[in-house]
């Protein structure tokens, strides 16, 4: 199995390249099973991206989404 490679963008791609389901979850402090049911939502589902079967979030958008959803 190869290693995992990080690779280092500028900082003005970095606030624009997609995070993974891990990272997301992680930004947001929530655990993977809670981001299936928020993405599920029918009402107001998080917002990603699908590539196929994978799903990547936009840093930006899950911040707005995250702000409209504080208590």
């Amino acid at each position: 199995m190869a290693a995992e490679t990080e690779i280092k963008l500028p900082d003005a791609f970095q606030q624009h390249r997609l995070l993974s389901f891990k990272e997301a979850a992680q930004f947001l402090g929530i655990r993977p099973g809670t981001m299936y049911k928020m993405l599920a939502s029918k009402k107001d589902p998080l917002p990603s991206i699908r590539l196929g079967r994978l799903h990547k979030f936009q840093l930006e958008k899950l911040i707005w989404w995250a702000e409209k959803h504080e208590q």
